[in-house]
C-alpha cells in the first residue's frame, strides 16, 4: 500500500506476481504481472505484463533488463536496463 497525502493524490494498493527461471549460473529470465490502483481521483489504475531478467557477469556485477506494456487501465510502456553492483566479503571455497 502506498500512502500519499499530497493534495489531489490518493493512497493506493499495488502488487505483482513473478515467475522466473535460472538458465545456468549467468542467465535468469522471467515474467511479471503487476497492478497498481488509482493514485489520483482522475486515474484508472493499471495492470502490466513485463518480461526481463539478469545476466551475471561475475560475482559482483550483473546486467538487469525488463520491458512491458499495460494490459488494463491507464496506458503505460515500461522498460529498464541497469548495471547492478554488489560488494562484500569474497566467498571462500575453503571450509
Amino acid at each position: 500500500m502506498a500512502l500519499n497525502s499530497a493534495p489531489g493524490q490518493r493512497n493506493y494498493p499495488f502488487g505483482g506476481w513473478l515467475v522466473q527461471r535460472d538458465f545456468g549460473p549467468h542467465l535468469t529470465l522471467g515474467g511479471e504481472l503487476f497492478a497498481q490502483g488509482k493514485d489520483t481521483d482522475d486515474d484508472k489504475g493499471f495492470a502490466t505484463l513485463n518480461f526481463g531478467g539478469s545476466y551475471n557477469l561475475n560475482e559482483h556485477f550483473s546486467l538487469l533488463f525488463s520491458a512491458g506494456h499495460s494490459i488494463a487501465g491507464d496506458r503505460h510502456t515500461f522498460w529498464y536496463f541497469g548495471f547492478y553492483w554488489t560488494w562484500g566479503p569474497e566467498k571462500s571455497s575453503k571450509p
